[in-house]
């Protein structure tokens, strides 16, 4: 990419080999979530078959990690009194928050056989992402914007969407769907 917006967060699809051209331009990333798919792909006869990518993400994160159908149990639950490293703790609970966190890896199919290949990102994929790091009215750059994913998930939330893609034929299905998108979020919004 030659040009990069000034934003408060940075969500970046990559592999090991690549990661280190992130880093050089963000720095070091504030966490790391791996996309397990069971689809892999082979990239070479001598390494074994590919299955996940690293998503990085860059920035603020001031928003808590809980996305997702709600928790029905919120019940505390005792966690012992134990503890990494040396310090003494009295016994532990956890309490179950409303909604469930986040997980550091996310198993979810690739879009194998879709119009735009396996590049597009599943909507299943970016959206929780999106509402741990997004907020209604927030504005959402997308540099490579493909299939138009992370578009119709910011409609979703309600954020402002900029999309960039390279390919016209691309950004003609990307818009339309997008499009629909906001159409649909219109009808069933009453």
């Amino acid at each position: 990419i030659d040009f990069i917006p000034s934003a408060k967060n940075y969500i970046c699809f990559t592999n090991f080999q690549n990661r280190h051209y992130l880093d050089k331009i963000f720095g070091v990333p504030k966490f790391e979530i791996i996309w397990f798919f069971k689809d892999g792909r082979w990239v070479s006869h001598n390494h074994p078959r590919h299955t996940h990518e690293h998503i990085l993400i860059y920035g603020e994160l001031k928003n808590h990690a809980y996305r997702g159908e709600k928790n029905d149990s919120t019940k505390p639950i005792k966690k012992g009194a134990g503890s990494i490293g040396r310090c003494k703790m009295s016994k532990r609970i956890y309490q179950p928050r409303e909604r469930k966190m986040l997980n550091s890896v996310i198993e979810v199919p690739r879009n194998v056989g879709k119009t735009l290949g396996v590049w597009g990102k599943p909507e299943k994929l970016v959206m929780p992402i999106m509402e741990w790091i997004v907020q209604p009215g927030d504005k959402v750059w997308d540099g490579f914007a493909g299939s138009g994913t992370f578009g119709v998930c910011a409609k979703k939330i309600g954020a402002d969407y900029i999309g960039s893609e390279i390919n016209f034929d691309t950004f003609q299905k990307a818009k339309k769907r997008i499009e629909n998108e906001n159409i649909q979020t219109k009808l069933f919004n009453y």
